[in-house]
């Protein structure tokens, strides 16, 4: 039996708060020429959601909740609680 270690690799993220929707949606890429990976926006006071597109299939942000950008360039919603177990933010 091994030992194994995640690798160490940067993304970028963004927490999901209704007062920064609008920084959220220009990471997203909403407004430039395309929707981006957004599908859907609910949001009633207080409250706000994000459906994006992921190639698994539409998937959604709640309040809270990260939103990463693979590597790759793809968008996936992340729950709050088990994001912040794993990731630390990387300062320059």
């Amino acid at each position: 039996m091994a030992k194994y270690r995640k690798k160490s690799v940067e993304i970028e993220a963004i927490q999901l708060t209704t007062e920064n929707w609008q920084d959220v949606y220009d990471f997203l890429g909403v407004g430039s020429g395309s929707d981006g990976a957004v599908v859907g926006i609910q949001s009633s006071p207080g409250e706000i959601e994000i459906i994006i597109e992921t190639p698994e299939g539409d998937m959604t942000a709640r309040q809270g909740d990260y939103i990463v950008k693979t590597q790759d360039g793809v968008f996936y919603p992340r729950e709050r609680d088990l994001w912040e177990k794993v990731m630390e933010i990387v300062v320059d």
